[in-house]
C-alpha cells in the first residue's frame, strides 16, 4: 500500500509543475488546476458539484483502482471485497472535500 502513495506524490508534482507555469493568480480557487472531471465544468458552476467532479482526478482513480487491486492480491478476497475495504476511505475523502467546498464563500 505504501507503494500507492507514489501516486499521490506523481499527483502533487503534476500540480505543482501546474502552478509552476502561471504567472499570476486571481483567486485562491485558481492554485488548486484542474485535475479532474472538474474541468468539464463551465465557470461559474456550482461549487459543491464541482468539488465533487475535482476529486475524481486521474491520479485518484489511478489510486483507487491500485489500492483495490493491492487488496485483493494481498489478501486474497475478490476486488468486490477490496473496494468494500477502500470505500470507507474514498468517501471520507470525498465528503471532506465537498463538504469545504459547501462551507467555503463564493
Amino acid at each position: 500500500m505504501a507503494g500507492c502513495s507514489i501516486i499521490q506524490v506523481l499527483g502533487t508534482i503534476a500540480t505543482t509543475i501546474i502552478l509552476k507555469s502561471k504567472t499570476e493568480f486571481g483567486s485562491l480557487a485558481e492554485m488548486r488546476p484542474a485535475l479532474g472531471l472538474d474541468i468539464f465544468m463551465p465557470e461559474g458552476s456550482n461549487k459543491v458539484l464541482t468539488a465533487f467532479l475535482g476529486y475524481f482526478s486521474v491520479f485518484e482513480i489511478w489510486w483507487i483502482v491500485m489500492a483495490v487491486l493491492v487488496i485483493s492480491v494481498a489478501f486474497r478476497v475478490s476486488k468486490g471485497k477490496a473496494l468494500a475495504v477502500v470505500s470507507p476511505i474514498v468517501l471520507l475523502s470525498l465528503v471532506i472535500r465537498v463538504g469545504g467546498a459547501a462551507l467555503s464563500k463564493g
